[in-house]
């Protein structure tokens, strides 16, 4: 089995860095956190995506999804089972295959959602949103490309050789297979933090 290691080792994207563009059909913004290669077709991209208006969401066969709440009333989406799957919870995650003919239905006003798109065969793990406390750091995958999103913070990031970074809120931290099971996260206080975590390797 290939993992990638497409990853910079273990890097911080600030939310503010986030590359926007528009969504082909009108219907929402993109804010690019990651992604590789950074031309042409991708491996993998994660993304933050607001959606404005309800709609079909275009099609990318040939990958794996993972789609997951981060704010706003959420939104409903059909085409994925044989009923409609909900999303109103922050940390809600979801995956489905890219080539999946997906509407998607605004509960009540724009949501933000967190989106992995992974080149098949490849393969993603997700433990979606998880709360994190102070004094109980949280592995990450080992082997996999990992990528750690504060849904609220801040967050704590603890690697093996005494490295640390802050993550505020919606910032994301991305870790190279090789590396990752040198890391762990927590809050980083007393009131806890919430993360969205995914893992992930690509079939190329």
């Amino acid at each position: 089995m290939h993992h990638d290691s497409s990853c910079s080792t273990a890097r911080v994207v600030r939310r503010a860095g986030y590359l926007v563009m528009p969504w082909r059909n009108g219907g929402g913004t993109t804010y690019e956190i990651a992604r590789d290669p950074a031309e042409g077709e991708f491996s993998w991209r994660l993304s933050l995506a607001l959606i404005e208006r309800g709609g079909p969401f275009s099609n990318f066969a040939g990958y794996q999804r993972a789609i997951s709440l981060v704010s706003g009333a959420g939104c409903v989406l059909h085409g994925i089972d044989s009923q409609p799957v909900q999303m109103s919870i922050a940390g809600t995650t979801t995956l489905f295959p890219g080539d999946a003919v997906v509407e998607c239905e605004l509960i009540a006003g724009p949501c933000q959602d967190l989106n992995l798109m992974v080149r098949e065969p490849g393969d993603i793990v997700s433990a979606g949103g998880q709360r994190l406390g102070d004094n109980d750091p949280r592995p990450l995958v080992p082997g996999y490309a990992n990528a750690i999103f504060c849904l609220s913070g801040p967050v704590e990031c603890i690697g093996a050789n005494g490295a640390r970074e802050t993550l505020g809120e919606h910032d994301t931290m991305l870790v190279d297979p090789s590396v990752a099971a040198d890391w762990r996260i927590r809050a980083a206080g007393p009131a806890g933090a919430q993360v969205l975590m995914h893992a992930w390797f690509t079939g190329r």
